[in-house]
């Protein structure tokens, strides 16, 4: 069984960014944040596909599935896109801090 990455399983991020952005503009995206558990649960089932090497996350929002992910394969690509320039912003800021994404 794989053990997932402590720093990784929290949803700090997620709360911060929930402080600090009105529900009005949540709702204006439909965001909402997928509970760690259920993230890697569905990382798990996933990274079962041996030949995997690339996902597309088309809702990447906070990063918190493609954080599961990488738990578990540290080498998969991740394409995330994201039509929310303030989440954006702060993906960006959370998960450089992080050190696990780059973004271009």
């Amino acid at each position: 069984m794989s053990t997932v990455k402590k720093h990784i399983k929290s949803h700090d991020i997620e709360r911060e960014y929930s402080k600090s952005t009105s529900i009005v503009h949540r709702k204006k995206f439909a965001q909402f944040f997928t509970p760690f558990p259920i993230a890697d649960l569905m990382a798990k089932w996933i990274i079962g596909n041996e030949n995997l090497k690339t996902v597309l996350e088309p809702a990447f929002g906070l990063g918190i599935f493609s954080r599961a992910l990488l738990n578990y394969k540290e080498t998969i690509k991740i394409k995330g896109f994201e039509i929310d320039q303030n989440i954006l912003s702060n993906q960006k800021i959370f998960l450089k801090k992080m050190k696990m994404f780059q973004f271009i």
